[in-house]
């Protein structure tokens, strides 16, 4: 036999592989997969995980609502509360007239409705405190669940009323006394 040489080709040179410029593209849904994000280096992520409006957001959120409640303490302090009292007392009036029952007499029926309006006026002046309105509140309620106003409850609610118009309210406490 002949010693037949047959010439291999050369070898192929492997050549080294390179790692893709930048992270990995990021999968759509906008999830990355774990070993995706371990093995990019740091810094080189697409972001903190939030976007940036959200820290402005909730932050811009928070001072509103502080700012609301500054507005709203300040119509309190400034004699809102005054005439939130006075317009629900008028409101009170105009939806407890109806409820009054037909059987009671028109003069009974209109010293409730002057007694709501001294009621009223005396509130707008601050002459009426806080105090002595809310057995008024009370007694009112309780006559209304109904939906009907009886002679005793409309009685009743004169009394209470008149009671309510002939209080002075408290003098407020001198700080500087012990």
């Amino acid at each position: 036999m002949e010693n037949d040489t047959t010439t291999a080709p050369p070898p192929e040179t492997i050549e080294p592989q390179t790692a893709p410029a930048g992270p990995p593209p990021s999968p759509p849904g906008g999830f990355q997969k774990p070993a995706d994000y371990y093995s990019t280096p740091p810094g080189s992520g697409s972001g903190k995980g939030v976007p940036k409006w959200v820290p402005l957001g909730c932050g811009g959120a928070g001072c509103l609502v502080l700012l609301i409640m500054l507005a709203v303490g300040a119509f309190v302090g400034d004699q809102g509360a005054t005439r939130v009292l006075t317009w629900m007392f008028e409101r009170m009036e105009a939806e407890t007239m109806p409820l009054v029952a037909a059987d009671v007499p028109a003069a009974q029926k209109q010293a409730l409705q002057d007694e709501f309006r001294t009621l009223t006026a005396k509130l707008r002046r601050e002459e009426v405190g806080l105090i002595s309105v809310q057995p008024i509140l009370q007694e009112l309620q309780a006559a209304i669940r109904d939906q009907k106003l009886s002679r005793e409850e409309v009685d009743s609610l004169i009394d209470s009323l008149r009671k309510a118009n002939t209080t002075t309210p408290a003098a407020p406490a001198d700080p500087g006394t012990p």
